[in-house]
């Protein structure tokens, strides 16, 4: 007799592609951060100018490393929905 292996949901989300969460979509209260290619591609900028904008705190960011010298950058989709929202009439 084959025992049978349940899986539960949390698996399955867990289990899904890092693809499918870049959208901001929200699971189990979690957002997950995204990288600076995804977060350029929601702001309709290149991605040099993205990581500038968030060197220079234009733009909400969330360095990896804080005190490396050459930081790398992750973005919450929902923090520039809100920024983009507050300063749709400013140019850059």
């Amino acid at each position: 007799m084959e025992a049978r292996r349940q899986i539960s949901e949390s698996q399955i989300y867990l289990n899904r592609p890092r693809e499918v969460f870049t959208s901001g979509e929200t699971f189990f209260g979690f957002e997950p951060f995204v990288s600076p290619e995804v977060a350029a591609d929601f702001v309709k900028v290149t991605t040099r100018r993205v990581k500038e904008m968030a060197r220079t705190g234009v733009v909400p960011a969330h360095p990896v490393d804080p005190n490396a010298m050459r930081k790398e950058w992750r973005f919450l989709l929902s923090e520039l929905d809100e920024w983009m929202r507050r300063n749709s009439r400013k140019t850059f």
